[in-house]
């Protein structure tokens, strides 16, 4: 049975920005794979002393674009790099490639973003928002262009409590922003102060902007605007549990079940929003057939996350579930006794002491008996890193939002039985238990570097470190409380 989404692809180029990232990697391998697209342009650049057709070749060489060694599928032959970068006036494309994209590309995916909550608000509008401006700019020409798929973020809702799936212009947008970063409006810094207060970080300010661009900008392109909630580990493509990615949630959820992790500030009844990396690409693959077939000269917003699906699927839940797997199947990793997830709604005032003493101490102990036996020490950096994840998503896991799914469900009922089984995104069929034990499994492989040859052996060593840990512990409680005593006695003698 043909698939009308493979076909659709057939003999026509795209356009991909943020290849090398987690989500445009998985897009464009399952474009490859799964559709007869002629030629898939990728926009990249140099880094870190290496130049943008290695860098192109060192990705082709890796997850996901080797799991299909024995298949009949070649990525090298229609991937085409282009050396670019968003922030530049015409990407800093040579005009000579700039030229064939303007003849041959008729589809563009826009994945890449500046994802990193700790970074200022200028540099996110230049990536976030100037980027996807360039972006458009450059689309405008196309001579064949269809459709324009965006991939924004359901957090670009900022602190509301309902996330609609249609877009308004913002009060205060990408204009206003770009007349205040400028500095030559000092009469509208009271606005910025008020837009500010409704995100939680410059990256969902910056992805609402984004959005508020696109919706003023594209005109009658057919547009999809994608909103993932937190992009996790594969549930099916490449592979089960594949990811390769720690940023966020996902370096907390494998902090946790290492041991690094032992206390949180979050809501254990907060619903866990989340949608797999596979089925995220699946969807945006989708999502450019649909625009063109099914809602031509229209934008559409589609919302895409498990919340308004599997309530049920809280932090606590999903933590307190990982942990079962963990316990059972433990890693080699493993530093100590993992934590119970605590029911609780908000961390209390001392949670800032307790991060520096069950995080920072603790990796700081560890690090001076490794520098003691020759090792390097590593375990500080991570919990640094650890401490500061955890406070940038105290928001997204005490927050709770009504989400509007009216336009992903159209999306998902009109796609073909075919297209259901090769593009699976249907987020109502997920398994919370299989999504997890891909997720653990996931991390235990491509993370932690275990297998399920080395099961039995963890667990032995799970059971002695546990025991140091703990015999250690209350020692240390033990002599600790000794010289309290013997100095009280000393004192009132």
């Amino acid at each position: 049975m043909d698939s009308p989404i493979s076909t659709f692809f057939e003999g026509k180029c795209v356009l991909v920005t943020g290849f090398s990232g987690f989500l445009g990697k998985v897009l464009v391998a399952k474009l490859i794979k799964s559709t007869r697209v002629k030629k898939v342009y990728v926009l990249i650049r140099d880094k870190n002393g290496v130049n943008y057709k290695q860098r192109t070749i060192k990705l082709l060489s890796r997850l996901p674009f080797t799991v299909d060694k024995n298949a009949n599928v070649s990525y090298s032959d229609r991937v085409i790099p282009v050396k670019g970068d968003l922030t530049h006036t015409g990407l800093g494309i040579r005009q000579s490639e700039l030229d064939i994209l303007k003849k041959e590309v008729s589809i563009v995916f826009h994945s890449a973003a500046e994802v990193r909550f700790n970074v200022d608000l200028s540099t996110n509008y230049v990536q976030n928002v100037e980027g996807t401006a360039n972006l458009i700019r450059i689309c405008r020409n196309f001579d064949n262009i269809l459709s324009f798929v965006h991939i924004s973020s359901l957090y670009s809702a900022g602190h509301q409590t309902v996330i609609e799936d249609d877009l308004k212009p913002l009060d205060f947008g990408y204009k206003e922003m770009k007349k205040c970063l400028s500095g030559d409006y000092l009469e509208l810094n009271d606005k910025l102060k008020e837009m500010v207060a409704k995100f939680p970080n410059s990256y969902t300010l910056t992805k609402a902007l984004a959005e508020d661009l696109v919706l003023q900008e594209m005109g009658d392109i057919p547009t999809a605007i994608i909103r993932p909630s937190i992009v996790f580990v594969a549930v099916q493509e490449p592979a089960p549990g594949w990811g390769d990615t720690l940023q966020g949630i996902q370096g907390i959820t494998i902090s946790a079940t290492t041991g690094l992790l032992q206390t949180v500030n979050w809501n254990y009844w907060t619903r866990f929003e989340m949608v797999p990396v596979d089925q995220c690409a699946n969807l945006t693959i989708a999502s450019a057939w649909y625009m063109v077939e099914k809602s031509p000269n229209k934008l559409k917003v589609i919302n895409f996350s498990t919340g308004p699906f599997h309530p049920d699927w809280t932090f606590g839940r999903f933590f307190s579930v990982a942990r079962e797997f963990a316990v059972k199947y433990p890693s080699s990793k493993q530093l100590r006794p993992l934590i119970v997830p605590p029911k609780i709604k908000k961390a209390s005032i001392l949670f800032p002491v307790q991060k520096f003493i069950y995080h920072t101490l603790f990796a700081l102990f560890l690090d001076l008996i490794f520098t003691l036996l020759g090792y390097k020490k590593i375990l500080y950096k991570y919990a640094c890193k650890l401490n500061e994840g955890l406070d940038h998503i105290v928001f997204f896991a005490s927050h709770q939002y009504e989400i509007k799914t009216g336009n992903y469900l159209k999306l998902v009922e009109s796609l073909s039985p075919e297209d259901k089984r090769v593009f699976p995104c249907d987020l109502r069929n997920l398994n919370f238990i299989r999504q997890i034990r891909c997720t653990y499994f996931g991390f235990r492989k491509y993370f932690l570097g275990d297998d399920e040859a080395n099961i039995e052996a963890s667990r032995n060593r799970s059971k002695l470190i546990c025991f140091v840990y703990r015999a250690t512990k209350w020692s240390f409680f033990l002599i600790l409380s000794l010289s309290i005593f013997t100095l009280y006695r000393h004192v009132i003698s």
